[in-house]
């Protein structure tokens, strides 16, 4: 892991292989995480506002191919019995 600081930002590196259950674990939970964020946002809304979060709504939608597309992943490391390598970079901005 590197870090990088100055006045105004924040950037770090994560870069770490995994065998294909822990990675398909990771992934899915952060997936998972981000949903139940905006599934709880749009029933938020809905309460508070009476009003339909879109936003939220197509995140979600995108967000389920996203874990899709990550299964199939997992699926295809787990039957050539491969390693997946996980690699982030965040860069964390005050504007």
């Amino acid at each position: 892991m590197s870090i990088s600081i100055n006045n105004k930002s924040l950037s770090f590196e994560l870069s770490a292989d995994h065998d294909a259950d822990d990675a398909g674990d990771q992934l899915v939970d952060m997936i998972m995480y981000k949903i139940n964020y905006h599934n709880k946002k749009v029933f938020s809304d809905k309460i508070r506002l009476g009003v339909r979060n879109e936003e939220s709504i197509k995140r979600i939608d995108e967000l389920k191919i996203d874990l899709d597309n990550v299964r199939e992943l997992i699926k295809q490391a787990k039957i050539s019995n491969s390693k997946i390598n996980i690699h982030s970079v965040n860069t964390i901005t005050i504007q």
